[in-house]
């Protein structure tokens, strides 16, 4: 026999009530009292959200006044938690199909351990014929589970073990058991009662479902976040697959036991940055060889002072526990963070801390002397280019003029020793000038740019 999927009930946050639809009654024919045309069976087949009902209907048994009316007649459960099915406290449902008399529905959704009536009927026009009440009661949520003690804790894993001690009393369909876990002690406090599906949804209770085998199961908890303590319990839930999503969920919880995750530090961090003009040589230590094999590591990078900035990857050489990378393609001057990812089988394992450094400025590395041998006329300039690019430089530029935001004029230091040196000419007496000097700066094979010092300024004397 086909079976009907027929009532939906919605579950309050401490008790059981059913949404009701506003209906009319009415009593059995005087004529027809002795004729049973609607029949409601004891409930037989009950778990802890569901039950099945079913009836019989006979509708050549309906009073005459009722078939010759021309109304149409439907059939149907009405189930409550009274005994008096109170317009407030009741729900119906129609029953789609009839076979032979007898119909059978399903109704999803109820509270465990909670007693209901139920009574088929059949509906002429606005009028109901109800059929005799009959009473079930939902089995009661039994934890067929429990927890052990945390063991093999790590930064972000753990493992705890679950053990079984009696068959559930009900189908895996209707009920979910295994282990729960948050970091939030509160949500797990209620030994019975209600769990919010929010806290679900959004993660603040996680619940690792677990089949009974007969055997014991080890569930390893992860990733999960270092330094945190974490609280669980054995659960089950009630569940309906038949149902809007409810806002609470009847449970039952375990004892509640708690571990904490270790500590991070040391176990992959960056040692040294080494950053010069167009790369950076960077160095790093791994302690993770002993909790997980067949690691890969990655030094990636990105621009500091972009808000979308492109990320850029190197991978990192391995000895022993010493890790090395070079970052190349770098923009002198700009400023960059960096952090090791330890990856295994595709999956990030770890992540060490951001470091941020910023790619050495060539225009640092032009030592730009104060003016000496100043007259009313005439000063001298002289700089130093420091610095790996400038090693075969053999000249540099010295602009100066009147105004410090542009310098109209420039001449060429040559060599002088351990410096670059020129003597400008030519200039005005008691007026200040600005200068600063330019060099052309080698920064990799066939790259080359030019690069310029800081802005000083002296005052020429007064004509005598």
């Amino acid at each position: 026999m086909k079976k009907s999927v027929l009532i939906h009930v919605i579950m309050g946050i401490a008790a059981m009530m059913l949404l009701a639809l506003t209906i009319t009654s009415c009593s059995d024919d005087d004529d027809n009292k002795n004729e049973i045309y609607i029949v409601t069976n004891p409930v037989r087949n009950v778990g802890v959200t569901y039950a099945e009902l079913s009836g019989q209907f006979y509708p050549d048994r309906l009073p005459s006044a009722y078939v010759s009316s021309g109304q149409s007649v439907q059939v149907g459960m009405e189930i409550s938690t009274s005994e008096r099915f109170e317009i407030n406290n009741r729900l119906s449902g129609y029953i789609p199909e009839i076979q032979q008399n007898s119909f059978v529905a399903t109704a999803y959704g109820l509270a465990p351990n909670t007693q209901y009536y139920v009574r088929a009927f059949v509906e002429v026009g606005s009028n109901r014929l109800y059929g005799e009440n009959q009473t079930f009661t939902t089995l009661q949520l039994e934890l067929p589970c429990s927890v052990g003690e945390a063991t093999n804790v790590t930064y972000d894993t753990a493992n705890i073990e679950v053990a079984f001690g009696v068959q559930p009393s009900s189908t895996a369909v209707d009920i979910s058991y295994g282990l729960a876990c948050s970091t939030n002690k509160d949500l797990l406090t209620n030994t019975s009662g209600m769990m919010d599906y929010n806290d679900l949804e959004s993660g603040a209770i996680k619940l690792y479902p677990v089949s009974n085998t007969g055997q014991n199961m080890v569930i390893q908890l992860g990733p999960l976040e270092a330094k945190t303590t974490y609280y669980y319990c054995a659960y089950v839930v009630a569940v309906s697959y038949y149902d809007e999503t409810p806002a609470q969920i009847a449970c039952q919880l375990g004892p509640l036991k708690s571990f904490t995750t270790e500590s991070r530090d040391g176990l992959l961090c960056i040692d040294t940055i080494n950053a010069k003009f167009v790369l950076a040589e960077v160095s790093g230590t791994t302690n993770l060889a002993n909790m997980h094999s067949g690691l890969t590591y990655k030094l990636v990078y990105q621009r500091a002072d972009e808000e979308w900035a492109f990320r850029s990857e190197e991978e990192m050489s391995v000895e022993g526990n010493k890790l090395s990378a070079v970052i190349r393609g770098l923009s002198p001057g700009e400023k960059y963070q960096c952090w090791i990812t330890a990856m295994k089988e595709g999956r990030t394992v770890l992540e060490s801390e951001k470091r941020v450094f910023s790619a050495d400025n060539p225009g640092d590395y032009i030592i730009l002397d104060d003016a000496t041998d100043i007259t009313s006329t005439s000063a001298t300039i002289n700089c130093q280019l420091l610095g790996e690019g400038y090693e075969s430089e053999q000249w540099c530029l010295i602009y100066y003029g009147q105004d410090k935001n542009n310098l109209l004029y420039v001449e060429t230091a040559r060599p002088s020793g351990d410096h670059f040196s020129v003597t400008l000419t030519g200039l005005q007496p008691n007026t200040t000038y600005y200068y600063n000097s330019s060099a052309l700066c080698h920064l990799s094979f066939g790259y080359a740019d030019w690069f310029k010092s800081e802005v000083k300024s002296f005052t020429t004397l007064p004509d005598r």
